[in-house]
């Protein structure tokens, strides 16, 4: 199930960039509060993938 998912959303940031033209890093400085803000919609089943990228992205710098 992980590696259909990361073939998922690597797949879809390619083709995001491609279409949009929207530079990789100004989406990933972006991450962050959008994690942020998901953790207060209720994730249910969602939050350890979240407490999961967001240890990622507070590491990344």
């Amino acid at each position: 199930m992980n590696a259909g998912r990361a073939l998922f959303t690597y797949t879809y940031r390619r083709r995001y960039h491609r279409i949009t033209q929207v530079h990789e890093d100004y989406v990933r400085r972006w991450m962050p509060p959008v994690c942020a803000a998901r953790f207060n919609e209720n994730p249910g089943d969602d939050l350890p993938a979240l407490h999961r990228l967001m240890a990622k992205l507070v590491n990344e710098d």
